[in-house]
């Protein structure tokens, strides 16, 4: 404020940078239409951070249900709510978790640019055709990365799987969801718990902090010896680490009580697969959770059930599901004993993934692309 005369203020005005209309771009949130999916691209936080930047956005209406936000919710984020996915997708830009449908890319103008999950070993191949036919550009969510070639929202997602994963196997473990019956950690005058991570990245680290915290004994398996030496230097000496010897693997399976399959695919030469006879020596009652099944997944393809994803439809083999009462959404069940935990994408905090990726890193990397891909047209 401008001073005029003594102990005299009058208001100055502030010039206000206006979005031009030329540059304003048209993005479209749909629904996810797979079976057990609850996660949006965007929450009403990250909403409202485009629209103040001159965007419209279309939101699909309940599409925010399975995060538990409303129509409500999006539209004072100042996004607009229509009723049909068929308005959502005649958006130019569409953002999206898993990837589209052949359906979905139907629906879809030529030269849309869509953003979402690549999951090549899932993808629809007659969703691919589609896109290629109408000239889609795709953007993947977990090949974004910064100026220093970091991939921040993958490594949110698996900072996240890290930590869900240490609670699902608590859950799982416990009387109540037909587990053994153990408490994952350690007491005093009790043998702790052991875990098994394989995959010493991000989720591997995570998961590896998060059960040492609980008090269990923990074990990390990877093939770069220098992912080791940093996870011990951030977590301690004291933490075993090896490279894949198959008879200290053995020996680590023989007596876990959980192992968690982190290892990351994507950009990487080398593929680790655990073979079937690795799980078959595992203590009866003992638990698996593989956190790559969307890259492929850790385990033996034989070891899968059959997916509720669209395109990846696999055949069980030696597998008895759980009984109804235990059939959760999780994708648990029984193999000679083990117990696995196949659940696609999604751990039951689609929430806390959302928001986690959106309101810190998600909306400072989509800025930058779509602002070369706006620039590029």
């Amino acid at each position: 404020m401008d001073r005029q005369g003594q102990g005299a203020y009058i208001p100055q005005e502030l010039l206000k940078e206006l979005s031009k209309v030329s540059n304003r771009l048209l993005i479209g949130i749909p629904c996810e239409r797979v079976e057990g999916e609850r996660r949006l691209a965007l929450t009403p936080e990250a909403v409202d951070m485009l629209t103040d930047r001159g965007h419209r956005v279309l939101v699909e209406a309940g599409a925010g249900l399975g995060i538990n936000y409303s129509d409500n919710h999006y539209s004072e984020a100042g996004a607009e709510i229509v009723a049909t996915p068929a308005e959502v997708y005649q958006a130019d830009i569409i953002l999206k978790i898993l990837p589209p449908l052949a359906a979905e890319v139907m629906m879809m103008k030529p030269r849309t640019t869509l953003f979402s999950t690549v999951q090549f070993n899932t993808f629809s191949h007659e969703a691919f055709e589609l896109m290629m036919a109408k000239r889609i550009t795709a953007v993947a969510y977990e090949l974004l990365a910064d100026d220093k070639q970091r991939c921040p929202v993958l490594n949110v997602i698996s900072e996240i799987e890290g930590t869900a994963s240490i609670t699902i196997a608590s859950e799982l473990l416990s009387n109540t969801q037909g587990g053994k019956g153990i408490l994952l950690g350690g007491i005093p005058g009790v043998s702790p718990t052991e875990v098994v991570v394989i995959g010493a990245g991000n989720a591997g680290t995570v998961a590896t902090r998060a059960a040492m915290a609980l008090g269990a004994s923990v074990k990390v398996f990877d093939d770069d010896i220098n992912k080791l030496r940093t996870i011990q230097q951030v977590l301690g000496q004291g933490l075993f680490t090896s490279t894949f010897h198959p008879n200290v693997l053995q020996n680590a399976f023989r007596s876990a009580d959980v192992v968690i399959g982190a290892m990351r695919y994507i950009n990487t030469r080398h593929r680790y697969i655990i073979a079937e006879d690795m799980i078959r020596i595992m203590k009866r009652g003992a638990l698996v959770i593989d956190l790559r099944i969307n890259q492929g997944g850790l385990f033996r393809d034989d070891l899968l059930p059959l997916s509720f994803r669209s395109g990846c439809f696999r055949t069980v083999r030696r597998v008895a599901l759980l009984p109804a009462e235990h059939q959760q959404p999780c994708g648990a069940y029984h193999f000679d004993g083990s117990e696995q935990y196949l659940r696609p994408d999604a751990f039951p905090v689609g929430r806390h993934r959302c928001g986690a990726g959106d309101d810190q890193e998600r909306p400072g990397v989509q800025e930058r692309s779509l602002h070369v891909l706006r620039e590029a047209r």
